[in-house]
C-alpha cells in the first residue's frame, strides 16, 4: 500500500508540473502529500488496508480536525481535493485536476460579472486574493440585484444594509467581505459612477472573543505518557517527543525540525532557532527527558545521515515534513488514555500547559515570555488565561452589592484574606 501511495503522489506532483501549475501550488500540493506519508509513517491505520481505505482514513482524520477546530474549512476542502485526486491517479494513471468541487452560490448578471473582474484586474491582485475576494463581490452584486437596482443606484446605505445581513449569515467571513466592499466602494468612487460620502475606511470588524482553552492538567498528562507502549520504537520516539514538549513548551514544527546538534548534553540545554519568528531560544533540560532522548537515540533511530532527531520508523528514513503525524499521534495517545476532547485542546496545548504551570508557581511574566520564545509579552496572554487561582485573586466581593432578595439574602456575609504574614483576617 505504501509503494502505491508513493506512486500516487510521484505520478500527481510530475502530472501538476507537466500541466504549467505554479510552483507554489505545486508546493501546497507537496505539502499536503508530504502530511498523508506521516500520517502512514506513524502508523495512524490499519495496516492492512488497501490504498483506498487508507485514503478514506485520511479523509475521516480532516473530517475529525476540521471539527475540533484544528484546521480551517478552506484547508480541509484542499486537503480533501488531494486525496481525491491521489486515488484518481493510483485508479487509472491521471487525475482531473479541472473539476473543482466549489459550486457558486451567488451569481450577479453579466454586466455585474464584468465589473467584478475589472476591480479584481485593476487592483493587480494575487491569484489566492482573487479567489478568496470573488465570493463576497459576487454576493454583494446579487444583493443589489435583489433590491432591483443598478450599479448608478447603489448608495451609502445599501453598503451599511449588506453589512447587516451578512453580519447573521457570515459571521467567520467579515474580514474578506469587509476588503471587497472597500474594493467596491473605491472602485465607484473613483470611476464616479455613483455619489458616495461614508468614510469605509471607518468601519471595522469586530473582533472575536478571547477562547480560554484548558491546559492539559499533570494527570493527564501522566495518564497520556502511561498509554504509550514503550515496547516499540514507535513509542519511545513519541514519548521522548511529548515530554519534550512538556519540558520546553517546543511548537510541534520546532519539535520535528530539532537537530542532534541542539542538545547541548553537558550544559542540560537545548537551543534553537524558532521557525514562526527566527529569533534564537536557549532552554534547560531535565535528567528525565534527556535520558528519553538519550534512550531513543541509541536504541532505535535508524542509523542514518538525516540530522534531525525525529526520524521515521520504517525506510527511507526521513524527518517529518509536516507536523501533522506528531499531532495525529498525540491524540491517539489522548483517546488510549481516555482524555476528554475539549474544544480547541490539542497537542499546541502542551504549550499551554507549560506556560500555566510556570505562572502558577510564581514565575514572573516577562521571564515565561523569554521561556515561550515570544517577542512581544502580549503574546502569553492567551496561554495564561486559565491559571484559575490567579483569575481567582481578580475576583471582587459582594461586600458593596445589596442582597435584599432570594436564597443569598438569609446568608450573612463574610470573608477572609489570608495575609502574607499567614495571618488570617475577617
Amino acid at each position: 500500500m505504501k509503494r502505491q501511495l508513493n506512486q500516487a503522489i510521484d505520478g500527481l506532483i510530475q502530472q501538476l508540473k507537466e500541466q504549467g501549475t505554479h510552483k507554489e501550488t505545486i508546493l501546497n500540493y507537496q505539502i499536503v502529500c508530504n502530511s498523508i506519508l506521516d500520517f502512514c509513517e506513524a502508523g495512524c491505520f490499519e495496516k492492512e488496508n488497501s490504498l483506498y481505505s487508507f485514503l478514506n482514513q485520511y479523509h475521516s482524520d480532516i473530517e475529525s480536525a476540521l471539527k475540533n477546530g484544528d484546521i480551517s474549512r478552506g484547508y480541509a476542502v484542499f486537503k480533501k481535493r488531494v486525496i481525491r485526486l491521489l486515488g484518481e491517479h493510483a485508479e487509472r494513471g491521471w487525475a482531473d485536476t479541472k473539476k473543482v468541487s466549489r459550486t457558486r452560490v451567488y451569481s450577479p448578471n453579466e454586466p455585474h460579472q464584468k465589473i467584478i473582474l475589472q476591480i479584481l484586474d485593476e487592483n493587480h491582485l494575487s491569484p489566492s486574493s482573487r479567489y478568496v475576494l470573488d465570493p463576497p463581490l459576487r454576493h454583494f452584486f446579487c444583493f443589489v440585484e435583489s433590491w432591483g437596482l443598478s450599479i448608478e443606484s447603489i448608495t451609502d446605505n445599501i453598503f451599511l444594509d449588506f453589512l447587516e445581513e451578512v453580519s447573521e449569515s457570515n459571521r467567520g467571513s467579515m474580514g474578506r467581505i469587509f476588503r471587497a466592499l472597500k474594493l467596491v466602494f473605491d472602485f465607484l468612487k473613483d470611476q464616479g459612477i455613483t455619489p458616495l460620502y461614508m468614510d469605509i475606511s471607518m468601519l471595522k470588524v469586530k473582533q472575536a472573543a478571547t477562547k480560554i482553552i484548558a491546559p492539559f492538567s499533570h494527570d493527564e498528562m501522566n495518564r497520556i505518557i502511561s498509554a504509550i507502549d514503550l515496547s516499540t520504537a514507535t513509542g519511545m520516539r513519541d514519548r521522548a517527543i511529548i515530554l519534550l514538549a512538556f519540558e520546553t513548551g517546543l511548537r510541534a514544527i520546532d519539535l520535528r525540525k530539532l537537530k542532534l546538534q541542539d542538545i547541548d548534553w553537558k550544559k542540560h540545554e537545548i537551543s534553537i532557532i524558532q521557525s514562526k519568528n527566527g529569533t534564537p531560544l536557549v532552554l534547560p533540560l531535565s535528567g528525565m527527558v534527556m535520558n528519553a532522548v538519550a534512550e531513543y537515540i541509541l536504541h532505535v533511530r535508524p542509523d542514518c545521515n538525516v540530522q534531525e532527531i525525529f526520524l521515521t520508523i520504517r525506510a527511507p528514513y526521513r524527518s517529518f515534513q509536516c507536523s501533522s503525524a506528531i499531532k495525529s499521534q498525540f491524540e491517539k495517545y489522548c483517546r488510549s488514555a481516555g482524555i476528554e476532547k475539549k474544544a480547541g485542546r490539542s497537542f499546541h496545548s502542551i504549550r499551554r500547559t507549560y506556560a500555566t504551570e510556570m505562572s502558577a508557581a510564581g514565575v514572573p511574566l516577562p521571564t515565561i515570555s523569554q521561556m515561550l520564545g515570544h517577542k512581544n509579552i502580549n503574546k502569553d496572554k492567551p496561554y495564561l488565561s486559565y491559571n484559575q487561582e490567579s483569575i481567582l485573586c481578580c475576583a471582587l466581593d459582594f461586600s458593596d452589592v445589596p442582597v435584599t432578595s432570594q436564597h443569598y439574602s438569609a446568608i450573612p456575609f463574610s470573608y477572609s484574606i489570608v495575609d502574607k504574614k499567614g495571618g488570617e483576617s475577617k
